[in-house]
């Protein structure tokens, strides 16, 4: 019976890991492919850059979501062998990067990893998770509403000038960052 409820498990968690939130709330509620915008990954990075922080708030929160319950199942109400569970929670990641329902073209599978670290018994990993995620989402760049909280390389160091360049103050030994003013003029345009 531990078998027919592992694959049961399985199938379930990579078809649920292959739905495609971040798509779906983009076509659902601005008629865009989130697929367009940023680096082109069907993620909830990509709803925060086409609709705003409110949007990709609930892109995170489906995709975090989507990693958890079979993971949940497998490990609490069925009791299987802390393997078995890993291995749910393997293909419900694996769901999320090779998704069918997007032709194999699935994103990084940020958001439904840190879901099924939430189930997974064992936590130690997911507090270094939450903090790399919480920086991604601090320096992200949004194309639809600029974050007046994300802080960029520019404004984030102090430069000083110097000869017709900026160099940054207190470089880092041996990394020699020189920026020139057309950089920051090139720079800014981008912004």
């Amino acid at each position: 019976m531990e078998v027919f409820y592992s694959t049961l498990l399985a199938v379930s968690a990579f078809w649920l890991g292959a739905c495609p939130f971040s798509v779906w709330i983009g076509r659902w509620f601005f008629g865009k492919d989130i697929r367009e915008y940023g680096d082109g990954n069907p993620g909830a990075a990509n709803v925060f850059r086409a609709g705003g922080h409110k949007s990709g708030y609930l892109a995170v929160i489906l995709d975090i979501a989507k990693g958890v319950p079979f993971v949940v199942l497998a490990h609490s109400l069925f009791g299987l062998p802390e393997v078995t569970v890993m291995g749910v929670a393997l293909i419900a990641i694996l769901g999320s990067a090779l998704s069918p329902l997007l032709r194999f073209r699935g994103g990084k599978s940020l958001a439904i990893t840190f879901g099924v670290l939430l189930a997974l018994p064992q936590h130690e990993i997911l507090v270094t998770f939450a903090v790399f995620m919480g920086l991604g989402f601090l320096f992200m760049e949004v194309d639809a509403n600029p974050n007046p909280l994300r802080t960029d390389l520019l404004s984030a160091s102090s430069f000083q000038l110097e000869g017709g360049s900026f160099n940054r103050v207190n470089d880092m030994p041996g990394l020699g960052i020189t920026l020139d003013m057309e950089f920051i003029k090139e720079y800014e345009k981008v912004l």
